[in-house]
């Protein structure tokens, strides 16, 4: 919520306006179905939850604790305020496509099938 709300405020909008800028809508434009999205946004919080409440158990000082929750929600902030710049460059790294089915059949080589 905080993070929306700083963005919002960074592009001269009410911080109470709607928008699609939501995460479960970010996953949805990458090509997430609903239910991935849930899942996903499900999995982090359980994992950041989990984390808390270990580091509670061995009793890690909630000082160190709240610096490392900064630290997250700097990094979470920075890729949220840069997705489609690291999407696009996940898409031209990961993206591996055959010339020969990407690329449209000539005219020759349609002739000689």
């Amino acid at each position: 919520m905080a993070t929306i709300m700083i963005r919002r405020i960074r592009k001269g909008h009410s911080p109470f306006k709607p928008d699609r800028e939501h995460l479960h809508h970010i996953c949805q434009r990458l090509g997430m179905t609903n239910h991935m999205a849930l899942f996903i946004i499900c999995l982090m919080a359980s994992i950041m939850a989990g984390v808390g409440i270990w580091a509670d158990m061995v009793q890690i000082p909630e000082s160190v604790m709240f610096i490392s929750f900064l630290c997250i929600f700097a990094v979470y902030f920075f890729v949220i305020s840069h997705i489609w710049r690291i999407t696009t460059l996940a898409h031209r790294i990961f993206k591996v496509r055959s010339p020969a089915i990407s690329e449209p059949l000539s005219s020759d080589v349609r002739t000689n099938l």
